[in-house]
């Protein structure tokens, strides 16, 4: 999956799951949207269901993940975590 098919998901999911139309890829989603942690665990279950991950996320990676999301994360950021994520799966 390339880099534009995951930033078309993440801003699909965004918009319906949390009404976020057409934000800026830099704009801090804490920030600017009040993002908070409920908001970063139902945005962690949507890319586990998303991305179709071949493996439920380890503790490790929803940690990584959670830290990610509550720590001034852009869209940007978000799509470099799932391309990691999703190469680090297809690996194991």
């Amino acid at each position: 999956m390339n880099r534009a098919t995951i930033e078309e998901k993440i801003l699909l999911a965004l918009k319906e799951d949390f009404e976020i139309e057409n934000p800026d890829l830099n704009q801090n989603l804490v920030e600017l949207y009040e993002f908070d942690s409920i908001d970063a665990i139902n945005l962690l279950g949507t890319i586990e269901e998303t991305f179709s991950l071949s493996e439920p996320l380890t503790i490790e990676e929803e940690r990584e993940a959670m830290t990610l999301f509550m720590d001034k994360c852009t869209i940007v950021q978000l799509v470099d975590y799932i391309e990691t994520l999703i190469q680090k799966k297809k690996q194991a």
